[in-house]
């Protein structure tokens, strides 16, 4: 089990070295993530005259990644992430490492709707200790200076018997050339 988690950092240090030896050119790309999981908090209402239950949405950890990639054009791009997840409500604390695809479709000045697919491993190293396969959707809007804005939804399938971790949220991404 060591041995596994030694080899998936080794991987994702290995990834960031060899980006940070790249040339600068227009077709690579670092991407940098942030996102709030929200999860919906059901709560008894307080008032006297209300038995309704009243239902809020919180945020549930944070999430960060980062990415180095290739593009064409700003149209489609394919790169290897990887960062920490962490849930509060699950208890969970997770090393993903996943390739992505980005699709972008742009309009108007600049701005561009894009979608990303991403999929690969992840480990869990607080209360799951173990690997599990990693996916993503995310959906966002993009400005001119390739700052995004998404809602992602993303997810854990551990294996032996763990249950499945899932996140949805909101987040704010920057691109680098």
């Amino acid at each position: 089990m060591k041995k596994r988690f030694v080899l998936l950092l080794l991987i994702v240090f290995q990834t960031l070295a060899f980006a940070q030896n790249e040339e600068t050119n227009s077709d690579t790309f670092y991407q940098f993530d942030v996102l709030i999981p929200l999860i919906r908090s059901e709560r008894v209402g307080t008032n006297d005259t209300s038995s309704s239950q009243d239902s809020k949405v919180i945020f549930n950890g944070i999430s960060t990644k980062f990415g180095y990639g290739i593009q064409h054009k700003k149209w489609i791009g394919l790169s290897i992430h990887s960062g920490i997840d962490w849930a509060l409500s699950e208890k969970l604390l997770a090393i993903p490492l996943y390739g992505n695809l980005r699709l972008s479709y742009g309009f108007e000045s600049d701005s561009r709707i894009t979608l990303q697919a991403g999929y690969g491993i992840g480990y869990g190293i607080i209360n799951h200790y173990n690997f599990a396969n990693y996916g993503k959707f995310s959906l966002g809007l993009e400005t001119g200076n390739d700052f995004i804005l998404f809602a992602e939804i993303s997810g854990y399938s551990f294996k032996n018997n763990i249950p499945d971790v899932g996140f949805i949220g909101l987040g704010i991404a920057v691109r680098t050339f």
